[in-house]
């Protein structure tokens, strides 16, 4: 199912994909969190995540395994500190869940959205996503803010349209616009009105022709290996691509409601990383961007507090 060929609400502006504003985007909150008993029989309100130990995890948002994991109800907020700003959340709440094992950490997050938006080849469409910022310190809530100069923080961002892209195929232009037709693609030429593809490009070496290819752009990638990316920061605007690439993940839509499960290596791979140690409580917060809304970059729903992650022994 692709996307609807309505416009977003929000100014169509493609320099706004740059996460750099951050997962969190409010002022921080008063130093300090409140661990709340889990009550079974529905998800428990409240600013901390439970993770509990399983054999395995699993990035497939229907796993059994989650049936036993404790659900938090994650209030959310809108983002006004930086550009570009969001007034009101796009949801009030989403609901999140965690688990390792002896070597990965996994998130599912599920929200209600009426519209499934992963197409975004045409300029004006933008993608639906989540992400789950990790923080070393519970109690620093000021990296909650993309982190600081002095502390690095590490993000999960999974993207519907990487999602589709990996279950259906790299989208291109001819996806957005059906009626597309091309006699020519220098320095490719493309039979019978068929559009080259990137892949096309980069087996012929003339990535040149494409700029964000040639560079290495994470967006330009010709293959898809996973739907989620790993990426470092240290305060608004200094987001960027982590030099190790070692998170996966999965989305499902279905009947209006979204199922994302984000996995992170526990072990550091690169500088300024962090283990994930069992018994240890961190930092957490999550954020959604809607497309049908234009968000993007700073434009989401960050959650309103800063969340204690609790690796339960």
């Amino acid at each position: 199912m692709s996307g609807s060929a309505e416009e977003p609400r929000g100014v169509p502006d493609r320099r706004g994909f740059l996460i750099g504003a951050g997962v969190a985007g409010a002022a921080a909150v008063a130093a300090g969190t409140v661990v709340l008993t889990r009550r079974p029989g529905g998800p428990t309100p409240g600013s901390t995540v439970h993770a509990r130990r399983v054999r395995r995890v699993s990035d497939d948002p229907d796993w059994s395994g989650w049936d036993g994991v404790g659900t938090t109800r994650v209030v959310l907020d809108g983002q006004t500190t930086a550009l570009p700003t969001r007034a009101r959340p796009f949801r009030s709440h989403v609901e999140v869940q965690a688990c390792y094992d002896a070597e990965e950490v996994a998130f599912r997050i599920s929200w209600d959205d009426p519209h499934r938006d992963d197409l975004t080849a045409a300029a004006h469409r933008f993608r639906d996503a989540c992400a789950v910022l990790l923080a070393p310190d519970v109690t620093d809530t000021a990296l909650r803010l993309m982190g600081s100069p002095e502390v690095q923080v590490t993000l999960l961002h999974w993207k519907a349209d990487w999602q589709r892209d990996l279950d259906e195929g790299r989208q291109g232009p001819a996806d957005a616009f059906p009626n597309l037709t091309a006699d020519y693609y220098p320095p490719l030429a493309a039979g019978s009105g068929d559009g080259a593809t990137l892949a096309d490009y980069a087996a012929a070496r003339v990535t040149p022709w494409t700029p964000g290819l040639h560079v290495g752009n994470p967006l330009s990638e010709a293959r898809r290996i996973t739907a989620v990316e790993k990426l470092h920061a240290h305060g608004f605007g200094t987001s960027e691509h982590a030099p190790t690439q070692d998170a996966r993940g999965r989305g499902r839509w279905r009947d209006g409601r979204w199922q994302v499960v984000l996995v992170g290596r526990r072990r550091p791979a690169d500088p300024g990383e962090f283990p994930l140690r069992a018994g240890r409580d961190y930092g957490m917060a999550v954020a959604v961007w809607s497309g049908r809304d234009g968000d993007r970059g700073g434009r989401k729903s960050p959650s309103k507090d800063f969340l204690q992650l609790i690796l339960e022994p």
